[in-house]
């Protein structure tokens, strides 16, 4: 009886696929392979949010160190604001204003145009009040601590400058100024003079005192014997004297009388004669019949 293939039995030499042959390779790895695929998504996706953190930070920094201008839209028709800068913010007059105080405080003699500038800088930076008083202490300590050359030098400065009405002002006065040989308590303010013999007479000017004197037993200044002498003392202390001109003034003041015009000041003595002198400088002349002096 022959017997179906389909009902073949088990043999060595059969085709037919045998019982629990997948048994014998072993459990499936498709379980492993999908942890493994699982494992290296998960450090994919780590590196990735990594990455994209350490960047965010790093941004963030770069924005906080240098941000970068950020356009703001306005209305139609409005007008941005103008950024305040801080350096504009600042006080252009404050480096100034730091050396007129110094200059207060510790005078220095060295440099009068020095002192000038520092001054006139500010006076042109500022008008504010406080800082004329500024400059007005400076002018006081540096009149105050210099000799008075400095005070001249200091003026003559300043009138060679294009300088503020204010400062003009001030500089002009004598407010600050401190004065070598001050005008006598209760002198009288004069323009012109004459002493009661009418020998010696006197002539105040805007930047001097000059007098003349007609009768004297010395020699002549200029070696023009017997003319008219006349001296002067300006407003920076020079003296000069000749025999060029005659000065005529009417107005008789009494002896042991003192008169002051201008930052100039006289005396007129019986004895002493008539002494002219600059108040800043103290430098002046003394004129009477028997001699003349200047000092």
């Amino acid at each position: 009886m022959s017997i179906p293939q389909g009902d073949q039995p088990f043999g060595a030499n059969s085709d037919w696929p045998q019982q629990g042959a997948s048994d014998a390779k072993g459990p499936s790895r498709s379980p492993l392979y999908f942890l493994i695929f699982a494992g290296v998504v998960l450090i994919i996706s780590l590196a990735v949010i990594f990455y994209l953190k350490v960047f965010s930070t790093t941004v963030g920094a770069a924005n906080i160190t240098d941000p970068e201008p950020t356009a703001t839209s306005q209305p139609a028709g409005t007008t941005e604001p103008a950024e305040t800068d801080a350096t504009d913010a600042a006080d252009p007059a404050e480096d100034a204003r730091e050396e007129v105080t110094s200059l207060a405080g510790s005078p220095v003699c060295d440099s009068p145009s020095n002192a000038a500038q520092s001054i006139l800088t500010l006076a042109k930076a500022s008008d504010a009040t406080k800082d004329q008083d500024v400059i007005k202490k400076a002018l006081t300590a540096l009149s105050a601590e210099c000799d008075p050359q400095f005070t001249v030098d200091i003026r003559k400065a300043f009138s060679s400058a294009d300088v503020p009405d204010a400062l003009a002002t001030l500089v002009s006065s004598d407010d600050w100024v401190t004065l070598e040989k001050p005008a006598p308590d209760g002198a009288k303010d004069e323009t012109e003079f004459t002493s009661p013999a009418e020998n010696i007479r006197c002539v105040f000017g805007e930047d001097d005192v000059a007098c003349s004197i007609y009768v004297y037993d010395y020699p002549s200044p200029d070696g023009r014997e017997g003319k008219t002498a006349t001296y002067r003392v300006n407003g920076e202390g020079n003296i000069s004297s000749g025999c060029k001109e005659e000065l005529g003034a009417t107005n008789v003041i009494d002896y042991d009388t003192s008169v002051s015009h201008n930052g100039f000041a006289c005396t007129v003595g019986q004895y002493e004669g008539t002494t002219c002198w600059n108040e800043l400088t103290g430098k002046g002349f003394q004129l009477k019949r028997a001699a003349d002096r200047t000092f």
